[in-house]
Parts: structure tokens; sequence; C-alpha cells
């Protein structure tokens, strides 16, 4: 019998922050000296890698198949936008906070703000803090980081314009200034961060458990029919009666082409396994997040879709990394000496 951990939310913590930042998982990730994966992301004519050393996913199509779909028009894609329930909570809490909102001596909207904010966006999730409900913490995080909300100084947050000075600009010096978050395309810019801080945590304080892995998947699920991820037991547990429901979900599933198979041992090979794990996990995340939708299991596994958009998200934040990367290498300063 083999157990594997299976986790479908891990909140990020924004009072973690600098313990992540400082355990093993994190600086290695923060050190970029992985070497890429075969899967890069196109975008304005130049080529970004997506990070993070996986091999190709067995699980999930080829890359290539996001070229093949039509592309969808600009009233189109701005509906898809604006229906992603993580731009929509972003908006509800800019708008909730407006000209000022009180704070626990932690820094964090109160319990009973909290509670306001989830029967707004109708979220059941139990918990009351905020750092129970991913649905609020995400946005709240986010927009913190770009600025869209600012503390004062006197244990108040409250709402930034566009034009004040501590708005953060998106990810390039010549952008228009971030912050009235009433584009569709600052709620996209808002996924890219959201992505980012997701990406820089340690799995243990909220991160991703395999960034490239959970990046390529979730392009795969932007597809027209999402992508479809062979159903793990719940509990992690890997019995014989769970193997054959596993292989059958496979089989049932026409985008893989070969079993998860150890040909040198000829029985189940665990890190396959193991990946799809981390995608299913690092999926099921951004669902709690409000990023795409996961439907009830079926014969051939759980199918996840995510709008059109989020495509950009994930370039953008390609572009990001890939920034952040040229600058560590030409900064002499970022070695250790």
């Amino acid at each position: 019998m083999t157990h594997m951990t299976h986790m479908t939310h891990a909140p990020i913590d924004p009072d973690d922050a600098q313990d992540a930042d400082r355990t093993p998982d994190a600086e290695a990730a923060d050190a970029w000296d992985a070497p890429l994966c075969g899967h890069t992301w196109q975008e304005g004519g130049e080529t970004w890698p997506l990070e993070d050393h996986v091999a190709a996913p067995w699980f999930l199509p080829p890359t290539s198949s996001l070229l093949e779909e039509e592309e969808i028009d600009d009233l189109e894609w701005v509906r898809q936008a604006a229906a992603i329930p993580f731009v929509q909570r972003c908006r509800l809490l800019r708008d909730f906070v407006g000209d000022g909102r009180p704070l626990t001596d932690s820094g964090v909207l109160p319990n009973a703000a909290v509670r306001e904010l989830k029967q707004r966006a109708g979220i059941v999730r139990p918990g009351g803090r905020l750092r129970e409900v991913p649905e609020l913490l995400g946005p709240w995080v986010v927009l913190l980081n770009l600025g869209v909300l600012v503390e004062d100084g006197s244990r108040r947050v409250r709402r930034c314009s566009a034009e004040h000075p501590g708005v953060r600009g998106a990810f390039d010096e010549d952008d228009e200034p971030l912050g009235e978050l009433d584009g569709e395309v600052d709620g996209v810019l808002a996924i890219a961060e959201l992505l980012h801080v997701i990406s820089r945590y340690c799995p243990g304080h909220g991160g991703f458990r395999n960034t490239g892995l959970l990046l390529e998947s979730l392009l795969a699920a932007t597809r027209e029919d999402g992508v479809t991820l062979p159903e793990l037991p719940g509990d992690g547990c890997l019995d014989e009666p769970a193997i054959a429901r596993l292989f059958r979900g496979i089989g049932a599933n026409t985008a893989i082409t070969w079993d998860p198979i150890d040909e040198r041992r000829g029985e189940v090979d665990l890190q396959a396994i193991a990946d799809l794990a981390d995608a299913q996990r690092d999926l099921f995340l951004l669902e709690a997040y409000g990023i795409l939708g996961a439907c009830e299991p079926g014969r051939s596994g759980i199918v996840f879709r995510a709008p059109r958009p989020v495509r950009t998200a994930v370039a953008l934040l390609a572009l990001r990394r890939q920034q952040e990367e040229d600058a560590r290498r030409e900064s002499p300063e970022t070695f250790l000496r």
C-alpha cells in the first residue's frame, strides 16, 4: 500500500511570508539555478521559459495544442476576464475598503469584516479569520502588493487612486500605473501577481509544490475542453483497487498516450504519480482562490477549466520571472563573495 499526501487547500498567510522566505525550499526556488523544463511560452514574438525542472508531463496534452485553437475576439476575452471569480472578488474587496477600514493589531481585516465580505461574495467556506478564507485572502494580499489598497499608518486600510504616487506600476516602468482595477487587463495582472506570490512560498506556507508543472497544467486547462487529470484517491492511499481505478481513468483519457509504468521494474512509476498528485493539488489550490473551476470526477477523471485570459497572466508571470532572472545575473550584489 502506498500513501501520498493530497491537499486541496493551503492558504497564503501574509504573516508567514518572512518565515517562508527563510525555508530551504523557498531559498532553493529563489536561486533560479535549476535547469529549465522543455516547454516555453510565446508572447509578442519572443519565447519565455516556464521554469522548474520538470519533464514533459505524461498526463497533459502537447503544449502545441494551445496554438491550434481559434482566437477569441476582444469582447469575448473581456467577458471571460470579468467573470473570473478572483477578479470579481478583487473588485469587491477594493470597493468594500473604499475610503478606509480599521485593521486589527496584526494588520488584517477584523473577523466581522471578513464575515460581511463572505456574505456579500456568497462564500460558504467555514472560518472567520482572513487567513482561513482563500477566496478573500488572495485578493487581500494581491491588492496590497500592487498598491491598490494602502495602509495609512493609523491601523486603517483604504483604496488608493491610480494617480497616487504609492501605486505601483504593472510589470514595466513604461506601463500605465495599476490601481483602479477597472480595466479587465488590470484584473489579469492581478492574477499574474497572485501566481507570483504563491510561487514564492514553499508548499508548507501555501505555495505551489511544482510551479513549472502547475503553469503547464494551467495553460492546458485554458483549452476549450479544459484538461482532464486522472483522479487520485483523496486520502492519498494507492492500494490495488485505487490503482485499478486510476488506470481505468487513464485508459479512458484519449489525451494520455502512455501509462505511468516503470518499465525497468515492471511496476507503477511512483514519480510519475507524484507529478500528477502535485499538479492536482496545485490546481485545486487555484480553484480555491477562484482562478479556475473543477468538475466532479467522471469516468476519465477530474476536468479543470480556466478562462482564456489566464493564458495572458501566465505569459506575464513568465516575462516577469525572466526579467528578474536577467536582473539577478546582471547584478553582482546577488552573488555570495
